[in-house]
């Protein structure tokens, strides 16, 4: 008997099912595949953002008074508040509904999640982290930068879970972002934005090398002036007190009569006007583009050096209606504690300040203007942060060392 032949129906089954079983897994994998990467991208996004919310509050945080005081025994107690501010942030900033949790790092190891170090420059790469952040030590104050790092891993029971694993060989996928905030002290202009730029029409004397008595470096940075003022966030007044609060404070002389140019160490910058009356209504309302027209809608100097802008050494006389204007308006930022942008000026004379640096701080007090006297008043330093300044980061341009307290905060995502 001849066997029964196989059908071509069957042979043909035969065939095509194993072809259709690698086709419709190829096809389920890459669905897999596409899935979970958008999903892991959507989990990123989510950690992103969190982080960089986590590590501006931090830096937000750390721009405090603290950083100019010369007292290294309160560094720790502010890194450790920027800490809890950034981890506040995290879990406030969900991710997938979840808040990303940031684990305590007091020992400011490099792989923590939250790493207080210094850069030389925002850009530079040289992070070099901080030896510990609960023991007082004066490198503690050179702090400049945070980095925070994201984490949500398989070791922390966190992870995404992934749509079909088993083509990925686990079930979840881990996912990590870092992002450094760095201070940059390079401010070398202001750009006003959405808000006017509280500039000052005032410019204090400079000397870089802190020889001169009269200057912001002798007086302030090297602590050559008074501390007899405390400044009291809570009332946002100032406090006679003879034990000080570590920041030295700048006395501040503008001559009214070209006699008294010995012991000045301020002058008046023609800044969006050279009518006095105007600078005093200026000085209290801060600058708008409109105010800053002729100079390109900004204020800044240059890369190196110094610029010369339009002003005045001396003058009026202490009892004239233009320097009763300017007490006016002195008196009302004291009153109020607002901050205020002054710049340096190295020279001030045949009409040309030159300006070299800003410094920013508010007016501790104020003398009554008098006939035949300069007008003075005082200015403690403090530190503070917008985002309308220009600084060398967005000038790319070289280093810059400038005197002053200001800080920018700004956002680089390194992972």
């Amino acid at each position: 008997m001849r066997p029964t032949p196989r059908s071509s129906a069957g042979r043909r089954t035969g065939s095509i099912a194993p072809l259709l079983i690698f086709a419709l897994t190829t096809l389920l994998a890459c669905f897999a595949f596409a899935v979970n990467k958008s999903w892991l991208w959507s989990v990123r996004e989510d950690i992103r953002l969190s982080v960089d919310a986590a590590g501006l509050a931090a830096a937000a945080t750390l721009v405090d008074d603290d950083l100019i005081r010369n007292d290294a025994s309160g560094i720790p107690a502010l890194l450790q508040r920027a800490s809890d501010a950034a981890r506040t942030y995290a879990a406030g900033n969900p991710v997938r509904r979840q808040p990303l949790i940031l684990l305590e790092n007091t020992d400011n190891l490099t792989g923590g999640d939250i790493v207080f170090g210094a850069v030389s420059l925002p850009r530079s790469g040289d992070f070099l982290p901080m030896p510990g952040i609960t023991v007082p030590a004066p490198q503690l104050s050179g702090t400049n930068a945070i980095v925070i790092t994201g984490r949500q891993t398989r070791d922390r029971g966190n992870a995404p879970g992934l749509i079909f694993g088993i083509f990925a060989g686990h079930g979840a996928a881990d996912v990590a972002v870092t992002s450094a905030v760095t201070l940059d002290r390079g401010v070398r202009g202001f750009r006003p934005t959405l808000t006017n730029t509280p500039l000052a029409p005032f410019a204090l004397f400079s000397d870089p090398t802190g020889t001169d008595t009269r200057s912001f470096e002798n007086r302030v940075e090297k602590g050559g002036g008074l501390d007899q003022q405390r400044y009291d966030a809570t009332s946002h007044t100032f406090v006679s007190d003879p034990a000080g609060d570590g920041i030295a404070e700048f006395a501040v002389v503008y001559p009214t009569d070209p006699m008294q140019l010995a012991t000045a160490n301020a002058a008046i910058i023609h800044l969006g006007s050279s009518d006095l009356n105007q600078l005093a209504d200026l000085l209290v309302a801060g600058y708008s583009g409109d105010d800053l027209a002729d100079y390109g809608r900004k204020f800044v100097i240059p890369e190196q050096g110094g610029e010369a802008f339009a002003g005045q050494d001396s003058g009026p006389a202490g009892d004239s209606p233009q320097i009763q204007a300017l007490y006016q308006s002195l008196e009302q930022l004291r009153q109020s504690a607002a901050v205020r942008i002054w710049p340096l000026y190295t020279t001030a004379a045949g009409g040309q300040v030159t300006v070299t640096g800003f410094v920013a701080g508010r007016i501790a007090s104020v003398t009554p203007p008098a006939p035949d006297t300069p007008l003075q008043f005082v200015i403690q330093p403090t530190v503070v942060s917008r985002h309308d300044a220009i600084t060398d980061t967005d000038l790319r341009g070289p280093a810059a060392t400038l005197n002053g307290n200001r800080y920018v905060l700004k956002i680089r995502r390194v992972d």
